[in-house]
């Protein structure tokens, strides 16, 4: 029988589980758990690093190139400002850009794959997350409800920067130092996150991409590249399930 291929899109998660080809060197917006459902797959990363693993935490706009190797593999991307995503970073990277078999090696395979679509984190990795004591500066939660916007996917940075009350440099800092991520690459990560959640309504990836704040498809794929190191059509064509609750 055919495994499926899933996308599954919540309000601060997106969990893949299937099969991909190798992907193109990338960056995310938000940090990425990549687990080797049938076997161990490939994390080529800057400097010539090259490792063959079962899982691999990956923070945010860290470059880097996956080869699944044939294998099957899930896919969690946890936004910024979800609480997973500070105590996954706290508990596993302490300031390093990855960290590699993190999971439990008994529950990795196909019998398990509803603990990763139910984000069972605690099970999966064998450890307590304690929530943290942490909170985004209340002006970047406030940035981050901006952007998340669709009608201000087109705006310019200085409105943003005004929304908040502050310059856009300071804007740039400490949005920054609050998320891990830079402004400008969160911002496509809004726009693309809208679109993949566009299109499970419209079907159609111009009219999306549109919708999304892009001038057009063919700048809507070349965005999702270099986020996804995929195209967008690669992988909605491929999709046996395609969730958006």
């Amino acid at each position: 029988m055919k495994r499926e291929n899933i996308l599954c899109i919540r309000k601060h998660s997106a969990i893949y589980i299937g099969e991909l080809g190798p992907t193109h060197v990338h960056r995310h917006g938000a940090p990425v758990l990549l687990i080797g459902l049938s076997g161990r797959i490939r994390i080529e990363a800057e400097g010539g690093l090259s490792v063959d693993c079962r899982s691999a935490l990956i923070d945010a706009e860290v470059a880097h190139r996956l080869d699944p190797q044939g294998e099957r593999l899930a896919t969690i991307y946890l936004e910024i400002d979800a609480p997973e995503t500070q105590m996954l970073r706290a508990t596993y990277l302490k300031g390093r850009p990855y960290a590699f078999d993190i999971t439990v090696p008994s529950l990795i395979g196909r019998g398990n794959e509803s603990l990763i679509h139910n984000l069972e984190l605690d099970r999966l990795l064998g450890a307590h997350l304690t929530p943290r004591d942490f909170q985004l500066d209340p002006r970047i939660v406030r940035c981050l409800e901006w952007l998340n916007a669709p009608q201000h996917f087109s705006a310019r940075q200085s409105e943003a920067a005004n929304s908040v009350y502050l310059s856009t440099s300071r804007l740039n800092h400490l949005f920054k130092q609050s998320t891990g991520v830079s402004y400008r690459r969160y911002r496509m990560w809004s726009q693309l996150a809208y679109f993949m959640r566009n299109v499970k309504q419209t079907g159609s990836l111009t009219q999306s991409a549109l919708n999304s704040g892009f001038s057009d498809a063919a700048h809507l794929s070349n965005s999702y590249q270099k986020m996804f190191g995929i195209t967008p059509s690669a992988l909605i064509r491929g999709l046996d399930r395609f969730e958006v609750p």
